[in-house]
């Protein structure tokens, strides 16, 4: 999918994720998802409520991307609320919402990124297929404390979150970590976006969701990846070991850093060659 000259990349991935999101929490008939979601956080925050409620429940078509886009603008106020997002400001103090109207200003300069979350959101369904093409959310075998088979995890965090600035993996499901990206490059898939993932399952210090496999879902493309961690780690315990005392040694102070900045500090001895597979 081509995107348009003035295309907002980061908001498109955001609103593509919700997409996603939604897309998985019906399929599961969970009624309560955007609840746990740092949307709904963003919206407490603006005291938006009434906006939240109307883009995760209205089923008008025509505006199932300005709906997204906005939730990904909730995002963003949780995690920095100092950017709000114009959009955002159009409904500060109302206390219903019934349908959106934007400002013709404000919507010359969202509509390619309107256009771009309308035209990726279409591929949600295939995207789900490819993604669960091999075991059903319903039938995993997986059942490790509260993490149970049917259950889906939102922006999971990690017991060393709190010193990488909250640090949270999109979507975790079945033990499987999903990376969802709106990438329009031809090769999409980077050393970077390796290097994240790897990350998230080293955070996973007491093996709370049970990770067993990394996916990359390239949206534009169609195309998701996935990879089992036991090709890539020859002892994933101690290489937590290591993670985890590099972070509370030279994080400890809450300074945030990117997380594949870190991971290229650790020993590679416990890191298996990377099979062509990948």
């Amino acid at each position: 999918i081509s995107h348009q000259q003035g295309t907002n990349f980061p908001t498109v991935g955001n609103a593509v994720c919700y997409a996603l999101r939604k897309y998985i929490a019906n399929k599961l008939g969970d009624t309560n998802w955007h609840y746990t979601s740092l949307a709904w956080h963003g919206a407490r925050y603006l005291q938006l409520i009434p906006l939240f409620d109307y883009c995760v429940n209205s089923n008008k078509k025509e505006s199932v991307a300005i709906r997204l886009v906005i939730l990904a603008a909730l995002e963003q106020v949780t995690r920095n609320s100092r950017e709000i997002n114009p959009i955002l400001q159009l409904f500060i103090g109302k206390d219903k919402v019934e349908n959106i109207l934007i400002d013709n200003e404000i919507k010359k300069y969202w509509i390619p990124t309107f256009n771009d979350v309308s035209n990726v959101n279409q591929k949600i369904p295939n995207i789900y297929n490819l993604i669960f093409a091999e075991n059903s959310l319903k039938t995993s075998s997986l059942d490790k404390g509260h993490y149970s088979s049917n259950k889906v995890i939102w922006n999971a965090t990690f017991p060393l979150s709190e010193y990488l600035a909250g640090a949270d993996a999109q979507i975790i499901t079945n033990g499987t970590i999903l990376d969802v990206r709106t990438s329009a490059k031809r090769k999409p898939f980077t050393y970077e976006n390796l290097l994240q993932q790897l990350s998230y399952c080293l955070l996973d210090t007491n093996d709370e969701y049970s990770i067993h496999t990394l996916a990359w879902v390239y949206t534009r493309h169609s195309a998701v990846f996935k990879y089992p961690i036991h090709k890539l780690f020859s002892n994933i315990n101690q290489t937590r070991k290591e993670f985890e005392k590099m972070i509370l040694l030279s994080y400890g102070n809450n300074d945030s850093e990117d997380l594949e900045d870190m991971y290229y500090q650790l020993k590679s001895n416990n890191l298996k060659s990377l099979s062509p597979e990948i």
